[in-house]
């Protein structure tokens, strides 16, 4: 399988970082989703997460946040992402973690925060 040119998972670009086991394991940088490894043999399914690679972009940006190493993403690591708990599935579960977000901000109760509109906060939405 060739190397992707744009994220799965967001549609932008994406640079090549490392390519190993001649050329099956490939090391990607987008500048949305972070950092990520695919091992694309035998590839991703996209059925699998076409609807939902919201989901799976969210969760690989959580990751980098809390400085974890990046994944290496399988058809099976990407439905245990999709099927996870941790990640807002309806309306409801988006505002309530835009909520936990925006008290994230918050450095003591009652300070004062801006809700300008803003790439972290949008991207915390998706």
């Amino acid at each position: 399988m060739e190397p992707l040119r744009s994220c799965p998972f967001c549609g932008g670009n994406i640079d090549i970082k490392e390519m190993k086991d001649y050329e099956s394991i490939v090391s990607y940088h987008c500048d949305r989703c972070t950092d990520f490894i695919i091992n694309t043999w035998p590839g991703l399914d996209r059925t699998i997460f076409d609807q939902r690679r919201h989901i799976v972009s969210g969760y690989l940006r959580s990751r980098s946040e809390n400085k974890l190493a990046p994944l290496t993403l399988t058809n099976e690591i990407i439905q245990e992402i999709l099927s996870s708990a941790l990640f807002p599935k309806s309306a409801v579960d988006k505002m309530n973690k835009i909520v936990s977000h925006i008290g994230d901000q918050s450095r003591i109760p009652g300070s004062r925060i801006s809700l300008e509109p803003s790439k972290r906060l949008h991207d915390c939405v998706r």
